[in-house]
């Protein structure tokens, strides 16, 4: 449980290898280096919960296996997506050991062919050769890791509920969001809450509206939206059809956060629009609490309030960017994916498959995001 709430790196380490593609795989491995560099993830895996090794025995053990010819370690690790995904991350940071020496070595790029096979028995629409979304591919490994997880406790893998949050996926992915529906006549409120791995979030590309920049596509999720004339709620109280106000917003913030960008049409067309994103992304202005806050009357017309909210410099619910990915392409069917992730050491890289090349924060800000991860 302290590992995987666990938000930074125990020890600053080199940058992992790049990443080959097996068969138009590229959003696979975009989505495997956000989730290696994801620290609170990578630490579990690097403690190896599931048989109690830390990092010195892991390497030891290494030292002692043999590889088969096909390149694939013959350790005896659980056939399960969870661990084959732990597996990867953990070969990733530390690396391989040289056969002869036992030492550390730095490959150009891996073939991630367990993940591809663990994938496939997952999801079955996955085959090599077509291009996939990566929204979708991280959805199916962090929905996939965290079923083995409820199995592995005798729970069903559709099982819901606070029990089923108690995950180690959920604890590091998992949050909630609040959808409310509040009678304009007489006030009556009724409050749904979901459990969320990521937010999706609309990017608008029209003549007379374009999404600037993720705080704005933020306010759009989180707006007031009016519910009236052929739209009414059901009021339970006024036991009618009533004019209401519906909105949703961040009611538990998560640890590590997800942000998808909706780039795509439902014909399948892609909104090219510059989408500005920060190294520091705030979530105050988008949690329930501050919407409790806008509602009562004291905040909105009391002077001290007001003077309050303008003085005040902290936040809450404040995260720091470390993963990019981006589609390059004009549609869902076709297409390339890269990523850029921020290594233990701080420093920047570009993963472009088995291409790794060290990139500034400026030149990861100017890039056309596709998925957004930050961290507390």
């Amino acid at each position: 449980r302290k590992l995987c709430t666990r938000l930074r790196w125990s020890t600053a380490r080199r940058r992992g290898s790049g990443l080959t593609n097996v068969g138009n795989t590229c959003f696979l491995n975009a989505v495997l280096q956000c989730l290696t560099y994801t620290a609170s993830l990578a630490e579990v895996a690097l403690d190896d919960l599931e048989d109690g090794r830390n990092e010195y025995a892991y390497q030891n053990k290494r030292k002692r296996s043999t590889w088969h010819s096909n390149g694939q370690n013959n350790c005896n690790f659980s056939k399960n997506l969870q661990s084959i995904i732990l597996s990867h991350i953990k070969t990733q940071i530390l690396g391989r050991n040289d056969k002869e020496s036992g030492h550390r070595s730095q490959r150009r790029s891996t073939k991630p062919k367990s993940v591809v096979r663990a994938i496939k028995r997952v999801w079955p629409s996955f085959h090599l050769g077509t291009q996939e979304d990566a929204h979708e591919c991280l959805r199916t490994i962090v929905e996939g890791m965290h079923q083995v997880q409820l199995m592995q406790a005798g729970m069903s893998k559709d099982d819901i509920g606070p029990l089923s949050e108690t995950t180690m996926m959920h604890r590091i992915f998992g949050g909630h969001t609040r959808s409310q529906l509040k009678c304009n006549e007489c006030g009556y409120q009724s409050n749904t809450f979901e459990s969320c791995m990521d937010l999706s979030i609309e990017v608008s590309s029209s003549k007379k509206r374009k999404t600037k920049s993720i705080e704005d596509a933020l306010h759009q999720y989180t707006k007031v939206e009016t519910l009236d004339e052929d739209n009414k709620w059901f009021c339970e109280k006024c036991q009618r059809k009533v004019k209401a106000k519906k909105q949703i917003t961040i009611r538990s913030p998560p640890l590590n956060l997800v942000l998808h960008l909706k780039r795509f049409t439902v014909f399948g067309r892609k909104k090219r629009n510059h989408v500005k994103f920060q190294e520091k992304l705030y979530l105050d202005d988008y949690t329930s609490e501050k919407s409790e806050e806008r509602s009562n009357e004291n905040y909105k017309s009391g002077k001290e309030s007001n003077k309050r909210e303008r003085n005040s410099t902290s936040f809450k619910h404040e995260y720091e960017l470390y993963g990019v990915i981006v589609h390059w392409g004009c549609s869902m069917a076709a297409g390339h994916y890269s990523c850029c992730i921020k290594n233990s050491n701080d420093v920047w890289y570009e993963m472009d498959d088995d291409e790794v090349r060290q990139v500034g924060l400026q030149e990861v800000l100017k890039l056309n995001a596709y998925m957004l991860f930050y961290r507390r």
